[in-house]
């Protein structure tokens, strides 16, 4: 995969990532249009091409979302990443 990616490509990967997890949160199965990315772009800005794949984002509910980035706990925040980590793995054989 190329380094730098064009607007396209990830408009195109999140598309794909929707079509995957059917537009269905993957910690509480709601519906949503709304794409994670689980190692955020401010940790790895410089390698487009860590961030945006598959086996790095998945669907998660706008409630889900606010949770995971905007909980004050860490705890929390680890906990959720572990649990959408482990679906991703069972449900798609990630590791």
């Amino acid at each position: 995969m190329k380094d730098q990616l064009t607007d396209s490509d990830v408009r195109d990967l999140k598309r794909r990532v929707l079509l995957r997890d059917k537009r269905k949160c993957i910690l509480c199965g709601r519906q949503t249009r709304t794409v994670h990315e689980i190692e955020p772009r401010s940790h790895s800005f410089k390698n487009s091409s860590r961030i945006f794949r598959l086996e790095n984002m998945c669907c998660l509910c706008h409630e889900c979302h606010m949770r995971l980035h905007f909980s004050s706990e860490s705890s929390i925040r680890k906990e959720m990443t572990a649990n959408i980590l482990r679906i991703m793995a069972e449900r798609y054989h990630y590791s």
